[in-house]
């Protein structure tokens, strides 16, 4: 059973949402919250696993929200209830690692998706965990769960003096010595039939490593296909690069051969005061692994072997306007070359992570897609942005990146070309299309008229004007059309033909199919050869 918290201070709409929920999840917990501030003070106490929360509030907005909670580092996934014009606040919320947001008003479907993807994330997010625990408790060697506790704290710079002694006592890191990171490449799967493998893989790295000194390993916080070994010794000689890069590779090479497993190694380096330096160990290792980006996985990357650039220029600011024009006069040539040299320097920068690569790539697209927003629409244009910050963020690898952001710009240009087609005949092509895809649900012409941002006057006749109908009888039409179809193919009541269709009454239905067709819907079952 997962918890959810809805946080929105419009008490009416926040019932509503709350039970649209409970209907649609009954085995959810469902709490609500009237503003970001009450919001905050219950997660306190009462961990949550989702958080929906809306933008605009009193005393605490939700964008205020997003940041204590990523500064609390708290683990809910966080979702966003937000308007068109708030589609900026959305955007700053990204960078504090929310989970999704939903554009207002949405529907019971639009919602439904939501839940579904959220369900699928947090049972992931279950197994995993199970599985990692699993592998805890069969590692042989493993430390005791405080002690890796301890580790993970002094990685990150967090232990306190007496807490320092108690683990330099327990695990012994005098002398000089190193720390690297191992990590399972994601297109292998964890599966329990891996989990042992695995473990043999770490024991025989571990083993190899006892060669230069004490070795101890864990688990780093959060992430089960992640190990760090810590490697200590009184003889700094024991250290080389050389010597530690031909263990390491024979031991990665091994992994492929024989278990089929992908595994890149970030070394840090060596440090002559371990216990002290655990921080700046581990941010070493961190950064070399990090390098897997630009360099391919399945390899050790030391750090004192990363390149080193004087130039801190990113290569990708102030590009927007020149590949702009390239797009706008439909070059594809031009574009392709100049993605190509933008990013040619980008492996040499290591003052650059691949996080902040991908961020400057999501906002030179950014920057394109805001040019075309007048002829896409509000709508496309929202919807284009968060596939292609999915898409991009997802990207395993440099030229991954540079492959699909030459994609997304193809695709754009394609945009530019059609773009001299009248574009008030392409909002009418989206509007039957959302009638058809729609036609039960409540419709009128001052709401299908609001989403395209019209007039209600002048949307009734520009629809008018290009289908030689109004838009109540086009709704009508499309009701009408699979009205006939469930009457001949299906055996389900006309009262409930009718509220399939969209009309709750089920006589009104009855007259306005007789209007439209001549017959009666039960005329016309009987004569397409269904009996009610």
């Amino acid at each position: 059973m997962y918890k959810m918290l809805l946080v929105d201070d419009e008490s009416r709409q926040l019932k509503a949402l709350a039970n649209i929920v409970r209907a649609l999840r009954p085995e959810y917990k469902v709490y609500e919250a009237l503003n970001g501030r009450l919001a905050l003070d219950f997660i306190q106490d009462n961990p949550m696993d989702v958080i929906m929360t809306d933008i605009r509030m009193p005393e605490m907005d939700g964008l205020q929200l997003v940041e204590a909670l990523y500064e609390n580092k708290n683990r809910a996934k966080v979702i966003l209830l937000t308007g068109y014009g708030e589609f900026e606040y959305a955007q700053k919320a990204i960078r504090f690692g929310i989970f999704d947001y939903i554009v207002k008003p949405f529907g019971k479907s639009g919602l439904e998706k939501l839940l579904l993807k959220i369900d699928q994330v947090l049972e992931l997010e279950y197994s995993e965990n199970k599985r990692r625990e699993d592998m805890a408790r069969k590692l042989d060697e493993s430390l005791p769960v405080y002690q890796t506790h301890l580790l993970n704290k002094w990685i990150h710079g967090q232990l306190n003096e007496a807490e320092s002694k108690e683990l330099e006592k327990a695990v012994g890191t005098e002398g000089t010595g190193i720390l690297l990171i191992t990590e399972l490449g994601t297109s292998n799967p964890i599966e329990a039939s891996k989990e042992r493998i695995m473990h043999q893989m770490n024991m025989e790295l571990k083993s190899l490593l006892k060669s230069r000194g004490h070795v101890i390993s864990f688990f780093l916080d959060g992430q089960e296909s992640t190990v760090a070994f810590v490697v200590s010794s009184k003889e700094a000689r024991l250290f080389r690069p050389k010597e530690l890069l031909v263990i390491l590779e024979n031991w990665i090479s091994n992994c492929k051969a024989e278990h089929g497993m992908k595994i890149t190694v970030g070394v840090g380096a060596a440090w002559t005061e371990m216990m002290v330096s655990g921080k700046s160990c581990y941010e070493q290792a961190l950064s070399a692994l990090q390098r897997k980006f630009f360099l391919g996985s399945g390899q050790a990357i030391f750090f004192e072997e990363m390149t080193r650039e004087t130039s801190k220029v990113n290569p990708l600011a102030g590009q927007e306007e020149e590949l702009l024009a390239a797009i706008k006069k439909g070059d594809k040539d031009a574009m392709n070359n100049s993605i190509n040299a933008l990013f040619e320097p980008i492996p040499h920068l290591t003052h650059l992570n691949p996080a902040e690569i991908k961020e400057d790539v999501i906002r030179l697209i950014v920057f394109q897609l805001k040019a075309a927003k007048h002829f896409i629409g509000e709508e496309e244009y929202h919807m284009s942005l968060r596939e292609i910050r999915i898409q991009l963020v997802s990207c395993e690898d440099y030229n991954e990146l540079r492959y699909w952001t030459k994609k997304i710009l193809l695709k754009m240009i394609d945009l530019y070309q059609t773009a001299g087609k009248d574009k008030n005949r392409i909002i009418v092509e989206k509007c039957m299309t959302f009638i058809q895809e729609h036609f039960a649900e409540e419709l009128s012409l001052e709401l299908i008229a609001q989403m395209y941002h019209f007039n209600t006057s002048y949307f009734s006749s520009l629809f008018k004007n290009h289908t030689g109908t109004s838009l109540s009888d086009y709704v009508i039409k499309v009701r009408m059309d699979n009205a006939k179809r469930l009457l001949t193919n299906s055996d389900h009541k006309i009262s409930d033909i009718a509220v399939k269709i969209g009309y709750k009454d089920s006589a009104y239905f009855i007259r306005l199919f007789k209007r439209e067709l001549g017959i009666s819907p039960n005329k016309f079952r009987h004569l397409t050869g269904k009996e009610s």
